[in-house]
């Protein structure tokens, strides 16, 4: 005799938060997100130094791979040996082989498009003039980090090359 199957509704866990409207059917995933209203980082580094800490085992596992040199994400395009420390940069890379560009700027008549988000970011700086990166020694303002990070050192004469 065949046992029927019974379909069991999904419980739904939901945040406490205030004004949050996060929901899963799994505890683990909100326990998880509770941690962003929290800032609770239980999983920490083991490495000697490293006082970094994470709210989920995943991204704890993803950061050691900087202590131990890990690239398990290998490029399978031939003749191509590259690997990475985590899948979105091999899935960007990809776009190398393919020659996708899915970022697209949306500004009239600009064709530009980009294989990552950030490089696109970066660009439509060009057409709104944003500059967020701010130097705290003199107010000089930049499009990006790497610009900053260079004008500073005319602050502290440091000469890294």
């Amino acid at each position: 005799m065949k046992r029927k199957r019974t379909t069991q509704k999904a419980t739904q866990h939901k945040c406490g938060h205030a004004g949050c409207v996060y929901v899963s059917a799994y505890r683990f995933n909100l326990n998880r997100h509770i941690r962003t209203h929290t800032g609770d980082r239980p999983f920490k580094c083991g490495f000697e130094g490293c006082d970094k800490a994470f709210s989920a085992p995943c991204n704890l596992k993803s950061h050691e791979r900087i202590h131990t040199q890990e690239r398990p994400y290998m490029c399978s395009h031939e003749g191509c040996n590259k690997a990475f420390r985590y899948f979105s940069h091999l899935k960007t890379h990809s776009f190398f082989h393919s020659g996708k560009r899915p970022y697209n700027c949306t500004f009239p008549g600009c064709t530009y498009a980009a294989t990552r988000n950030d490089s696109l970011t970066q660009h439509v700086r060009i057409h709104t003039g944003e500059r967020p990166f701010e130097c705290t020694m003199c107010g000089a303002a930049f499009k990006t980090d790497s610009q900053l990070r260079v004008h500073v050192r005319s602050h502290t004469n440091e000469r890294p090359h």
